[in-house]
């Protein structure tokens, strides 16, 4: 399967990345099939430069993209590469705990009943006589 993913080629201390095509297979570090942009990040002017042609055509054949590739991608333009982001799970609100929270005191209290409560309560059979 092929990937589109991101090689650290920079210095210690000063990221740079290629934007690649590679086997899946392949190591972070090793062969790849073609250079399709590179990324110079981790300053205030960050740079990036894509072949978006190139980009198009490798997901077109099946090439799919890391989470952080399709981001960056879907982010500069690159429309093909949005079907490919996955939502984040998102922390729930106050709200929404605090009737979770209710619900299981709800659901608590229901199994806590004790009998004499339940039978007190007539049954429709019982109700018709």
């Amino acid at each position: 399967m092929l990937k589109i993913r991101l090689q650290r080629v920079g210095r210690s201390k000063i990221p740079a990345f290629r934007l690649v095509v590679t086997e899946h297979t392949m190591p972070v570090q090793g062969r790849f099939i073609e250079k399709l942009g590179n990324f110079i990040g981790g300053r205030k002017d960050e740079t990036l430069a894509l072949v978006k042609d190139r980009i198009v055509y490798w997901i077109s054949v099946g090439a799919k993209p890391s989470q952080t590739v399709a981001r960056m991608l879907a982010k500069n333009g690159v429309k093909e590469a949005e079907k490919f982001i996955e939502k984040r799970p998102t922390k729930p609100t106050r709200a929404e705990r605090e009737a979770a929270e209710k619900a299981k005191e709800a659901a608590k209290a229901v199994k806590t009943a004790t009998p004499e409560a339940v039978k007190e309560e007539p049954k429709a059979e019982e109700v018709k006589e």
